[in-house]
């Protein structure tokens, strides 16, 4: 009796398959990174899904961007720097928090702040978050929906972070990406703050290179490694998929950039900022 109730007490979990199915008759794999940005290992990764052309979302907590503290510019010209190349940055909260624990006004501050701060680093609203822990509960669900924040959860988590294991993490992964059947999509779950990261998602890339060789010899689907922009797309009301799809790549260009040109300026300065000692004795 006890172990029913345990379970029917059970925190409920996201949605999986965290990306739907897959659109294009292949396997496909979306890369996300949570915690960051970090000196040392963003760039690192940064350069590996450059040589991929591969593009990732980051889910990145503002502590490290804000403020004044050691390294602080650094990650802020790194995230810039993510951005520039394509990449999408979400919200993951300031102080990476347990949003289901705590008071109310607390996690509200966590979300709204970062939400803040990721804005001003991307020069336009920020639309996906990754709650910290994965953490599911009505409070998180009604601040979410009041916010028009979609949350990206994930299907694979090799716990690099936990087991500092190269060679464990990337067997996990290879393991599971090479059983994906035609139809299936996975989000992976890694960090841009260790440098068993890097490693494993080198290792990784490398490994679908060869694997999509074998496929084209056996005229089999290749994996497909897709970007946000791909999930985006697929999760578009009916209909609207096509009008985007329909209108000239400048135009859907020039929308993107005078969005971020009428948005930039509505939002408050990030702590150091020139602007911001004025910002902040003004509020």
């Amino acid at each position: 009796m006890l172990w029913a109730i345990a379970l029917h007490a059970r925190p409920p979990r996201w949605p999986q398959p965290a990306g739907g199915a897959s659109s294009s008759g292949s396997p496909e794999v979306l890369f996300t990174f949570d915690d960051g940005p970090h000196e040392d290992f963003t760039p690192a990764l940064l350069d590996l899904l450059a040589q991929h052309s591969v593009r990732g979302v980051f889910f990145w907590s503002g502590w490290r961007v804000s403020g004044v503290g050691e390294n602080t510019e650094t990650r802020r010209k790194i995230a810039l720097r993510a951005l520039a190349e394509g990449h999408l940055v979400g919200n993951h909260t300031v102080n990476h928090a347990h949003l289901c624990q705590g008071s109310a006004a607390n996690a509200e501050l966590e979300v709204d702040e970062n939400a803040r701060i990721m804005a001003a680093l991307a020069r336009m609203p920020v639309s996906w978050m990754r709650v910290p822990y994965g953490s599911r509960c009505p409070r998180v669900e009604a601040m979410l929906a009041a916010r028009g924040l979609k949350h990206l959860h994930w299907d694979l988590d090799p716990r690099e972070y936990l087991t500092h294991d190269v060679g464990r993490a990337t067997a996990y992964l290879v393991s599971r990406i090479r059983r994906l059947e035609n139809d299936e999509r996975v989000i992976v779950l890694m960090h841009d703050t260790y440098a068993v990261s890097v490693e494993t998602l080198s290792a990784v890339l490398d490994w679908i290179v060869e694997e999509n060789s074998e496929r084209e010899r056996d005229a089999l689907p290749p994996i497909r490694i897709i970007g946000y922009e791909e999930l985006a797309r697929d999760q578009l009301a009916p209909g609207v998929a096509e009008v985007v799809d329909a209108a000239p790549r400048d135009l859907v260009d020039t929308v993107i950039e005078l969005t971020r040109r009428l948005v930039r300026p509505l939002l408050p300065p990030l702590p150091g900022d020139p602007a911001y000692a004025r910002f902040a004795a003004g509020r």
